[in-house]
């Protein structure tokens, strides 16, 4: 029976220590009641050791620190003096991690040193921790926690808020909150520090540029420009190819695709692409394709920059320098002569300004073939006849500075050039002249050509 009772009590003591050891390795969030573990080799003290309870009713203050941080010494005979000061009210209590005969060696060479090297401090101490500090884990020192009169973890700070002053303020509200120390308890100095430290302080990013590759079904909306009033800053989030962001930035708008089939850069005649590898700025080929779904994976981008408070332009200007340094390429509209075909008016005569109604509005090409437009612009007789001809080696311009809306019929098909003029001529006092014109031409180069 006895030996029973002994296995029984033998059991329930190493249970004990396993359920305070498991209690002491979990790390003490701020709010919560810390444990009450047994802290081992204590200098300075009635005994060698303690637990927590026996500071119960004053504030504690663990302060850690290491024989090689300047900062945690110098600050020794301030934590002496503030321990006098507030005598039973509070307990500063000394931690470090440094063993013994380190920690004796390190006093024995610093007794020839200066003042403040020869400096031991009279506060109760904890050296060769190994339970302090896997409650109240940390990287950096000086560290300082403070567990407040009902054994409560109150603040964990930065070691110089350790003063008079917020001592006072911690004895008298049990609630205060001081600034938080917080540290990187996974970050790899290996690894690039952007992601890791976005993860833990994401307020803490102000501005910045960021491209990443294409994120299928991402959802959430772009941004053109978009000012933030309250942070002072603008914000540009965009999501495309490189032809894509370049068309954007310089025109306006999101002209995706192959810019041969566009008319955007009309048919490829008002782009030039000076670049070793083309097949990174447009597919060419059928969209609906697992080839078009992989490429899209290689050459889509996802954009965002914030940037301090400032105009569309100038921030678009960041937009553009980014973009030339991200992908090694140099964009810029130059005026470039060109040969066209400019739609000019003959007369003051109206002849086309439209009978529809305002809501009425149609164009395209009936089964006859007659293409029209109703109630539409004469930019829109430009665009069919530029569609039409796009392998023509020229332009199609707008010059008659017409801004209403108009009514038109040809019935000639469009590819055939002198009898749409003929039509255009007699119906509607409308001409196509052949000119040479200065044109914008959306050039695009590689940085370091090498062909």
């Amino acid at each position: 029976m006895k030996k029973v009772i002994l296995l029984a009590y033998l059991v329930l003591i190493t249970y004990n220590m396993l359920c305070a050891q498991t209690i002491a390795a979990k790390p003490v969030m701020i709010g919560q009641m810390v444990p009450d573990v047994q802290v081992n080799n204590v200098r300075n003290h009635t005994q060698t050791s303690f637990k927590i309870s026996d500071f119960k009713g004053k504030l504690v203050i663990f302060d850690f620190w290491d024989v090689n941080c300047i900062p945690c010494i110098q600050a020794f005979p301030k934590l002496d003096s503030l321990q006098k000061e507030f005598i039973d009210q509070i307990q500063i209590i000394l931690v470090t991690k440094t063993a013994k005969n380190d920690l004796d060696k390190w006093y024995n060479v610093r007794k020839e040193g200066s003042a403040l090297h020869r400096y031991t401090p009279n506060l109760v101490s904890v050296i060769q921790d190994t339970v302090l500090s896997k409650l109240f884990p940390h990287l950096a020192i000086p560290h300082s926690v403070w567990v407040n009169s009902t054994g409560v973890l109150q603040a964990v700070t930065q070691g110089h808020y350790v003063n008079s002053e917020n001592i006072r303020k911690m004895l008298l509200d049990r609630n205060l909150k001081l600034p938080e120390k917080k540290e990187f308890f996974s970050y790899d100095s290996k690894k690039l520090s952007f992601p890791q430290i976005y993860i833990q302080y994401p307020e803490k990013l102000k501005y910045y540029s960021t491209l990443m590759q294409f994120i299928p079904h991402l959802s959430g909306s772009q941004s053109r420009f978009k000012i933030d009033s309250a942070n002072m800053t603008v914000c540009i989030k965009r999501t495309g190819s490189i032809l894509t962001f370049y068309g954007d930035i310089f025109s306006h708008y999101r002209a995706a695709g192959n810019p041969y089939d566009s008319p955007y850069y009309n048919y490829g005649k008002t782009v030039v692409l000076n670049v070793k590898d083309s097949t990174r700025l447009f597919f060419k080929g059928n969209t609906n394709s697992e080839e078009y779904d992989n490429w899209k994976l290689r050459n889509l981008y996802e954009y965002e920059t914030v940037l301090p408070l400032m105009s569309e332009k100038k921030a678009y200007d960041h937009y553009l320098e980014d973009m030339n340094k991200f992908f090694g390429l140099e964009a810029k509209y130059e005026d470039r002569e060109m040969k066209a075909l400019v739609l000019v008016r003959t007369s003051n005569n109206e002849k086309f300004k439209s009978k529809a109604s305002s809501f009425e509005r149609s164009g395209g090409i009936t089964k006859e073939g007659t293409s029209f437009i109703r109630n539409g612009s004469l930019l829109s007789i430009v665009g069919m006849l530029s569609e039409n001809n796009k392998n023509k080696p020229y332009l199609f311009i707008d010059n008659t500075g017409y801004k209403g809306r108009v009514d038109i019929e040809i019935k000639s098909s469009l590819k055939d050039i002198e009898k749409v003029r003929r039509e255009l001529n007699t119906k509607y006092d409308l001409d196509l002249v052949e000119r040479n014109q200065m044109v914008p031409v959306l050039v695009i180069s590689d940085k370091n050509k090498e062909y």
